[in-house]
């Protein structure tokens, strides 16, 4: 960046290495409670085939960004590490390990939002396997593009080629400000989704445990939203500084600095808020759980007692008639006639969130 050889920025990168290190353990050790403690599995395989869990997965990811940011880091201030490709084809491939956390994420998303009996995306419906295609474009894409490029840039750095090694460059930030644009995108349109699927869910369950534990996902999901869409935004924004402001960047040491501290903390900070997620409510760790048949560990009492009667009546005959109602602003179509729909949402809902 053109200031590693300053005091403030060996200060940067160590501060880096430390709060990635934290967040590295902290992310390992909530992976190792959920698989060993809670026995949650990697791997789904409801439909007759293998599916990666996306929560779990977006764990890992993110500890493998951590892992490489923290890697780059000890490179620079140790200058173990004096190939520029290595440094650049390094630098770039934590931050595609970064993205697809957040593409890990949207999986989780889009798929309870999708595969919910409640309707809150109009008629425009998308399934399992299409969900899992997107998401692999999201997390694929920037790999095949991204690294030969950053290659490139770092040979043409290594031979002193000044203009291709900027040009390259350029070309570079400018994907990944798109990706970051389209997945901040399809981020929010599904987070806000699954937030008014919850909303609808509260309204229905005035009371008991299954109320508390929509609210708690709620909030979960506004938090990861908001921490996803803030790293990503912050990343389009130092792309653009770049794209215009280069020659201010490596002329002013303040600005120098300035952009690195939000270049290398914006990660290991998202990542703390949402590992923050995850401790607000204890016992949205013990509950729900599923067995592999299906079965939901709310019972059928629970459900009962938990509804208010009139409400739970009015909801029934809703769906019998298979009309629309209009509750605080949002309309949604109720269908699939039965008295599961409810129950199969929250089930899956809290198998992607819990």
């Amino acid at each position: 960046m053109g200031c590693l050889d300053t005091y403030p920025a060996s200060i940067v990168l160590k501060l880096q290495v430390a709060l990635s290190a934290a967040v590295t353990l902290a992310a390992c050790a909530i992976l190792t409670f959920r698989l060993t403690f809670r026995d949650q599995k990697l791997f789904d395989y409801r439909g007759g085939r293998a599916q990666p869990q996306p929560i779990l997965s977006m764990f890992i990811l993110g500890t493998t960004f951590n892992m490489l940011r923290m890697l780059h880091a000890i490179f620079l201030l140790t200058e173990t590490a004096q190939s520029k490709v290595v440094r650049s084809v390094l630098f770039d491939l934590s931050f595609q390990f970064g993205f697809a956390t957040f593409a890990a994420y949207l999986i989780g998303l889009a798929a309870a939002v999708f595969n919910s009996n409640t309707v809150v995306t109009g008629n425009w419906k998308l399934t399992q396997s299409q969900i899992t295609k997107i998401g692999f474009v999201f997390i694929v894409l920037p790999v095949l593009t991204n690294n030969p490029i950053s290659v490139l840039i770092g040979i043409y750095a290594d031979a002193d080629n000044v203009y291709l090694a900027d040009l390259f460059t350029r070309l570079l930030y400018s994907l990944w400000g798109f990706y970051c644009i389209c997945l901040s995108s399809c981020i929010l349109y599904a987070g806000f989704g699954l937030i008014r699927l919850l909303d609808s869910h509260i309204r229905t369950v005035v009371d008991g445990r299954r109320h508390d534990v929509f609210k708690t996902g709620r909030i979960k999901v506004r938090m990861i939203m908001t921490a996803s869409c803030l790293c990503l935004l912050c990343f389009i924004i130092l792309v653009l500084v770049y794209m215009i402001w280069k020659p201010l960047t490596f002329s002013s040491v303040v600005y120098n600095i300035c952009v690195a501290v939000v270049w290398n903390f914006a990660g290991p900070v998202a990542t703390f808020f949402i590992e923050v997620t995850f401790l607000l409510d204890p016992k949205m760790l013990k509950a729900p759980t599923f067995s592999a048949s299906g079965s939901s560990s709310f019972g059928q009492k629970t459900e009962e007692s938990t509804v208010d009667t009139t409400q739970r009546g009015s909801f029934i005959n809703a769906q019998l008639q298979g009309t629309r109602f209009s509750q605080h602003g949002h309309e949604l179509k109720i269908y699939n006639a039965g008295r599961n729909s409810m129950a199969s949402d929250a089930k899956y809902l809290m198998m992607q969130q819990c």
